[in-house]
């Protein structure tokens, strides 16, 4: 998907998610709800390279 954020545009992917039933129902008002949890845990993506007013720096980002 192609954003732009003060008039520098970036591409960005959502990560994909694999979902599974976790058992567990709840009722709010009447309606019955089904939780998902993900099938896999999150891991931390790698550094990432940033501009900031001209300066270029290495930033951590955590995966969650």
């Amino acid at each position: 998907m192609k954003l732009v954020y003060r008039g520098a545009g970036y591409e960005q992917t959502p990560a994909h998610v694999e979902i599974g039933d976790s058992g567990l129902i709840g009722n709010y008002r009447g309606h019955e709800f089904h939780f998902h949890q993900s099938k896999r845990q999150a891991t931390a993506q790698s550094a990432v390279r940033l501009h900031y007013r001209g300066a270029t720096y290495d930033a951590h980002v955590n995966g969650n």
